[in-house]
């Protein structure tokens, strides 16, 4: 803004100097210099040139300034605007890889837990089936035998008896 306004009042000073040239020339009032010689126009003239080296060399600077000020903001700009693009993207990147890891996991707690679980019913439900039919089958198996052991103790029983009287 400094430089911006340092830049206007150069380009004013520059106006007003060639509106005041102009007004005296064009009103032809001239104030009255007391001639020295021929070199007075000559040292007029020297005086001028370094007016105007001065001034295009302070429009010179001006402009480098104002370019080197925007082109610095505009470095500024860009950097800041691939940082946050960078960061949204690694931010983005993390989060799916997050997401992605903790449904792995997820997912392969849950089939461990499945599995598990599966494997004890199985279990449970396989115990208590060969522990029923292990009961049957002893229990018929006794019963029978019982019934067997009975049926050849009562006829012994009965032919002992039989034979005694």
């Amino acid at each position: 803004l400094v430089l911006c306004f340092l830049f206007f009042l150069v380009k004013c000073i520059c106006f007003c100097g060639v509106v005041c040239f102009c007004f005296q020339a064009e009103d032809g009032r001239r104030l009255y210099y007391a001639s020295r010689g021929l070199g007075d126009g000559y040292k007029r003239q020297l005086v001028d040139a370094r007016v105007d080296a001065l001034v295009d060399a302070l429009v010179d600077a001006l402009v480098d300034a104002l370019v080197l000020a925007l082109v610095e903001a505009l470095i500024e700009a860009l950097v800041d605007a691939l940082v946050e693009a960078l960061v949204e993207a690694l931010v983005d990147a993390l989060v799916d890889a997050l997401t992605e890891a903790l449904v792995d996991a997820l997912v392969d707690a849950l089939v461990d837990a499945l599995v598990e679980a599966l494997v004890e019913a199985l279990v449970d439900a396989l115990v208590d089936a060969l522990v029923a039919a292990l009961t049957d089958a002893l229990t018929e198996a006794l019963v029978d035998a019982l019934v067997d052991a009975l049926d050849d103790a009562l006829v012994d029983a009965i032919t002992d008896a039989l034979d005694d009287a």
